[in-house]
């Protein structure tokens, strides 16, 4: 036969024929908080691998790259970020000095809603006393499940990310007039409202505070205040 009746097309990445084909596996956790993920979670030595033997083989981390897929498969063009249901793949790019290559099955992991907590120290006070302003309420109010960061060669707790509040987490009396006189029961509110282009990736707690006249004592117990997360807020 003539040569020129013939038309010889090149073997796409030739060279991944003859490659030593490595199973990578993806460990470490699969659950993550909303605002603690990012490529090292499972980066490098998350991922382990062995050769076509089972023997296990040391990876260079800079050929190690991760692939993210939603929960229905589809690939993303960048790291997940939101609460959601996800998967990940581990990539090993053929290097051509030791002919190794190798990729994971997909591994699903979560990352989970972040949940922020409100807490006001209980404090009393006697009949007659004069009780605390708002002011000094706030300064008392606790909330847990922000990170830590440094602005200005200051530590400071935020929400993670850019994410915002729409309404300041707040504490405030129910009540424009506390007669500190005589025995009664006077609420406590704690609003507090998160932007709606992240109100979905928190769960916010629902705090409540109660102040008792008999010896002003602040307890928790009784479900008076709602923080709503969204576009409404609710108090009682």
């Amino acid at each position: 036969a003539k040569a020129e009746n013939y038309q010889i097309a090149p073997v796409e990445d030739a060279e991944l024929i003859a490659a030593d084909m490595l199973k990578l596996e993806v460990t470490g956790d699969k659950e993550f908080q909303y605002g603690d993920f990012d490529d090292s979670k499972f980066l490098k030595s998350a991922v382990t691998a062995v050769n076509s033997q089972e023997e296990e083989e040391t990876l260079e981390e800079d050929r190690i790259s991760l692939k993210y897929y939603d929960a229905e498969d589809k690939e993303l063009s960048e790291l997940p970020r939101n609460a959601g249901k996800y998967k990940v793949m581990a990539v090993y790019e053929y290097d051509e000095k030791d002919h190794k290559a190798g990729e994971s099955e997909k591994v699903s992991f979560e990352i989970t809603k972040r949940k922020i907590d409100f807490k006001l120290d209980s404090f009393r006070i006697e009949i007659g006393a004069a009780y605390p302003t708002e002011e000094e309420l706030n300064e008392k109010l606790i909330i847990t499940g922000l990170v830590e960061v440094e602005e200005e060669g200051k530590k400071k707790e935020k929400l993670p990310y850019e994410d915002k509040w729409k309404i300041e987490p707040k504490v405030y009396y129910k009540d424009e007039t506390i007669d500190t006189n005589k025995v009664g029961l006077y609420n406590i509110l704690i609003e507090a409202e998160l932007d709606e282009n992240c109100a979905s990736n928190y769960d916010l707690a629902t705090p409540y505070s109660t102040l008792t006249s008999s010896s002003f004592t602040i307890t928790s117990g009784s479900p008076t205040i709602i923080v709503a997360s969204g576009a409404g807020v609710a108090r009682s």
